[in-house]
Parts: C-alpha cells; structure tokens; sequence
C-alpha cells in the first residue's frame, strides 16, 4: 500500500488513472443547525456543508464519505431539515454519471436496504455516505434518526446503525471501479463505555470478506479517540489490523493528514469539524476537508481547504502576581484589537465567506485576588466588530490556599489541566459527590442518572430532560412506595434500598426513558442563553445555544434566568 509520511510503508510512484480510481471526499461533523436562530453565525454550517459537496463535483469525486454528526441535534428543526434536504437536492442529483458499483448486498449494511444511486426512480449524481453520531444518533423504542428521514428521501446513504448493544457486527460496503474494490465499514456512535467494554469481550464483529484479495479495507468510526479523564475512548490498538484507512469522526480538532500506526499499520486521518462548535484551540485549526484516492492496492488522502471558513483566532494570556492592575485591561484590550486584525488573513475572498470573525482569549489569573473585568461588559465594545462579543474572554482563575507552613500557593479553579482539556462534565460531578458531606449527598437520584441527563442536555440539547427525569423518578419512587406498603419512620432507609436496587441494575431501565420517542423533549428555540458545551471539542468551554421560547417544563422549573416563567402543566406523555 502507498501509504504518507511513513517509514514503515514503502513510497511508490503510482499513476492514478481516472479508470481505475476511486475519488472519495471526505469530511466529518458538520453539525447542520448549530445556533440557527444566530442571526450572525446560524448560516455557518450550512455555507460550509454547501461547499464541500461544491468541491465534491468539482473535483469530480465518486463519492462523499462523512464520519457522523451531519446535524447538531438528533430532532433537528424542520427549517435545518429543509436547508439540509435543499442542500443534497442541489449538488446530489443530476445527470452526472457514477462510475463506482456496489458488489456487496446492500441489505446487509444499508438502513434502508439499497444504495440510492441504484434507485430507478432516482437520479443521483452524487452519491453521499454517512454514519450516525453522538448528536444525531438514533432514538426512540425503533431507534429513528433524521437520518432516517434524510435517508429514505433518497439523498444520503445511512449506515453503520448499531441496533443490537449486546454484540455488533459490521458488514463491509464493498465498491468496486474497475480493478479496484474497496471495502468500507460503518460504526455509528456508541457509548464508549459500553463500546470498550463489547470490544473487550470480542463483541464486535468484522466480517471480512472470504477473498480479499486487492481490497483496501476502510473503518468509519464515531468515538472520542484520546484520553479525557474518566471518560472512556477507543484505543486505535482495539482497531483490528487488517484495516488501510480509518476515518475518526467525533474530534473537532482538523487533523487532515493521516496518521501512521506503527503498530496497528494502518492510516488515521480526523477531518476534524468545517464548524466552529466551541471556542477552544483545537477549533481554531485551519479547516479542510480531503479526497481519498484509491486505486488498485494503492491509496493516498490530498487535503483540500476550505474557503468559507468563519475566521477563527485562538490565544492564550497570562496575567502575573505582579501585574498593575490599572493596566491589565488596556493590555488584554490591545491583545484582542491585534487578534481581529490577525483573523483578516484569514479571508479568503469568497462572497459567500463570513466576515465578522470568531475571537477568543483565555486569560490565565495568577493574582490572588480575581480580576474586576466583567468579560460581558468588556464585549460589548465589539459587538460590531466579532461574532461572538459576548464570549471573547475566557477568564480562569487560580485559587490560593494557606497551607501549614503559611505560605501560599495556587492552583487553577479548573483543577491542575492539561490546556484544560482532560476535564468533562462527568469528572466534576463525580468529584463534587466524591468529596461532599452526607447533607450534599442525592437522595432521590443517583449520580450515574444525573451525569445521563446532565450529557443529553448537552449533546442533544434537550431542553425538557430535568424535569421529565424529576417527574419520572418522583413517581417510580411512589409507586414503589405504595408497593412496599412502607412506614413514615422506614422512608429514609427504603429510599436507599430503593437506590441500590436501581443502581445494581445499571439504569437501564432509566437509560431507555431518556430516549423513548414519548418522552416531551423541546429543540432549540433561542433566547441565548449559556450552557456548558463538552463536544469532541477537547476542552470545556461557554458557548450561547438556545433556549425554548415556551416555558420550561418540569416542577419548579423557571422559564429563563433571572425570570419567573409562567406556570404550566402537561400531561405526561405527551408532546
């Protein structure tokens, strides 16, 4: 195999002639709908999912591959369903030929049985490919997606649906081009624990095919892929070997030039995300997306960059004990002026490129008191200048303490980092409960439930979850009172046993009430408020999403911060 920046893999010079090679763009995390009601950045990820399949029939690729997340939610609004199908119409159907046919049966990897190209009702020119992610994942007692939707319209090709949590097995999408095959496995999103776990106990299949001769075998996979504190990822170790290309979706991170695995002797390449989902480093690399060429027993990715990019400047500062205080603004003030001046050379002189660029400057507190800069005040002087005023400072900290010996030393509120990238929503609330007293402890919920709906608000952007799980763990804790025919004075202890009996089981029972397809569940109305956004992001940070118009539902629960919603009641179960 021709391989990139490898030792281990000779170098050959290989003619690529248009007979016999397969072209596949490829591209990852588009995350369709993100912020839509954003008057400024709601269009970013359409303008740039438009430009991928742009350059896809430019280049005259035969196929698009994408590695997940094609939408930011998994119940997308109708207008993101609408851009998307307008989208896919334009560039996918035509009387373009394709050249590349499917030798494999397609009922045994499709979601809905047949590759759409093959449809004689349908003229597809452009053939796109995709997997589920942890956004747009499946839901629901039959396990439904948007992709589904989108699927059995006609425009995309779905795979890699995983049904069956108790073992997985991959049936290869075998494309062939003359003298050149290639075979592609799907894996959509799976809970890396539970992933980890099946792959440990040789849970997942691959079926090879028997003559596999000449074939160039391709993983596409939706996994975190380092390591982030207690969270669990997917070693590319656990990958088996015979496999020449991985394609890592998940990680926002634009890592376009694979990466060799000396053990493994395979390629990963992470397209990374064509939007900025998160205002950290790892976004603020330059974007691209690639073709893929294959041909015969040979294979090589050539990057391509893309030119409607939001421009993006990520910085770092650090303010010193001894630094005047009466200075520190004029001087984090002058930083950021120069930042928008940097992201000027970002444009790209595309019409259809945004202007306004995202600015981000994390500032680092080494002084013991905190800073009196109110980051929302100091944005407001930018508010026609970037697009995110509000967000432009991230401002950390670092806490001071007096030990024996009176001296005093520090430590950042965020815990000791790593460019503060090792710490999840997961590791704090499991800290907080670690080190409180028995009056902190949760007595009607367990900490494994929380962190559940605490991810889903955040990944799917489920507004209703707390108090739908409210509502449902007050009732499931009655009736089981009821059952129990307990006494007043054997609450307290039943209520553990309650707990344990609950816990023993893993949640699974309260695992498929987050999903079930019943369950209310808003979908992202704005306000702009601002919530905690943990993506393949490598890092956590503030970011404005949106917020339900309507009031809140739930016991107790107020309409927006700072202001008591009206009062409402629903029936359960319904939407």
């Amino acid at each position: 195999m021709e391989s990139q920046d490898s030792e281990e893999v000779k170098q050959e010079e290989v003619e690529y002639d248009d007979r016999n090679t397969i072209r596949i763009m490829i591209a990852s995390d588009i995350h369709l709908g993100y912020l839509e009601t954003d008057r400024e950045r709601g269009n970013d990820s359409f303008v740039s999912f438009e430009e991928i399949l742009e350059q896809a029939l430019d280049q005259e690729v035969d196929m698009v591959l994408l590695g997940g997340d094609l939408f930011h939610i998994n119940k997308p609004s109708p207008t993101t369903l609408k851009k998307c199908l307008e989208t896919l119409r334009k560039y996918c159907i035509g009387d373009r030929s394709v050249f590349i046919d499917v030798i494999s049966d397609p009922k045994l990897v499709m979601c809905n049985d047949h590759v759409n190209y093959m449809d004689p009702n349908l003229n597809i020119s452009l053939p796109v490919f995709t997997i589920n992610g942890n956004h747009d994942d499946p839901s629901g007692p039959e396990l439904v997606a948007a992709l589904d939707i989108v699927s059995n319209s006609g425009l995309v090709n779905y795979f890699g649906k995983c049904t069956n949590l108790n073992e997985i097995t991959l049936n290869p999408l075998i494309i062939q081009k003359n003298e050149t095959k290639v075979a592609i496995f799907g894996l959509g999103y799976v809970k890396d624990e539970r992933l980890c776990n099946m792959i440990k106990h040789n849970k997942v299949k691959y079926m090879k095919p028997t003559d596999d001769k000449d074939i160039i075998y391709i993983l596409v996979l939706h996994q975190n892929r380092p390591e982030r504190g207690t969270v669990k990822n997917i070693a590319e170790d656990s990958i088996p070997s015979f496999f020449h290309f991985i394609l890592w979706g998940h990680e926002h991170e634009c890592r376009i030039k694979p990466e060799y695995n000396t053990k493994q002797r395979f390629h990963v390449c992470q397209p990374g995300s064509p939007v900025a989902t998160s205002l950290c480093a790892g976004e603020a690399v330059q974007k691209k997306c690639g073709i893929l060429m294959c041909n015969k027993q040979n294979y090589k990715l050539v990057p391509r960059s893309l030119e409607t990019v939001r421009p993006f400047v990520f910085e770092n500062m650090t303010i010193e004990p001894d630094d005047i205080e009466e200075v520190i603004e004029e001087e984090i003030a002058n930083t950021v002026d120069r930042m928008i001046e940097d992201a000027k050379k970002q444009l790209t002189g595309n019409p259809r490129q945004p202007k306004l660029p995202l600015i981000r400057l994390r500032v680092e507190n080494c002084k013991p008191d905190t800073l009196s800069i109110n980051p929302i005040v100091f944005g407001q002087k930018y508010e026609n200048k970037v697009a995110n005023s509000n967000e432009i400072l991230l401002i950390k900290n670092r806490r001071y303490r007096v030990d024996a010996d009176k001296s005093m030393k520090g430590q950042m509120d965020h815990g000791e980092d790593q460019d503060y990238i090792d710490t999840c929503v997961e590791d704090l609330l499991q800290s907080y409960y670690d080190q409180a007293g028995p009056e902190q402890q949760l007595h009607s919920f367990l900490p494994s439930e929380l962190n559940e709906s605490v991810k889903r608000f955040i990944n799917q952007e489920d507004r209703s979850v707390f108090g739908d799980i409210i509502d449902y763990k007050l009732d499931a804790i009655m009736k089981h009172f009821e059952t129990a025919k307990i006494k007043e004075e054997e609450i307290d202890s039943e209520l553990t046993n309650f707990q344990t009996t609950i816990a023993e089981n893993q949640g699974e029972e309260f695992k498929s009430f987050l999903v079930a397809e019943n369950r209310t569940q808003t979908t992202n109305r704005t306000l702009g408020a601002t919530m905690i956004d943990i993506d393949s992001d490598n890092e956590m940070e503030t970011s404005t999403v949106e917020t339900p118009v309507r009031p809140a539902r739930g016991r107790g629960s107020r309409g927006g911060r700072g202001s008591r919603g009206p009062r409402g009641s629903r029936a359960r179960g319904k939407k």
